[in-house]
């Protein structure tokens, strides 16, 4: 979903902090993807290492 927002700027003042407010957001969003990534990641590994040990031997499995 894309969503838009016109914003008309007049002092250099309020620019900059919604320059501030932009980067914060872009910082929040990108560090929530990462974590979400994080968390796939491990829970695939556990996965993957759990399936191995019940199919009779266990190898750490990290890819």
């Amino acid at each position: 979903m894309l969503r838009a927002t016109k914003v008309r700027l007049y002092p250099p003042e309020q620019a900059g902090y919604l320059n501030g407010q932009f980067g914060a957001v872009r910082w929040s969003r990108r560090r929530f993807l990462r974590r979400g990534a994080v968390i796939r990641d491990e829970f695939r590994i556990h996965r993957i290492n759990t399936l191995s040990m019940l199919s009779g031997g266990y190898q750490k499995v990290v890819s």
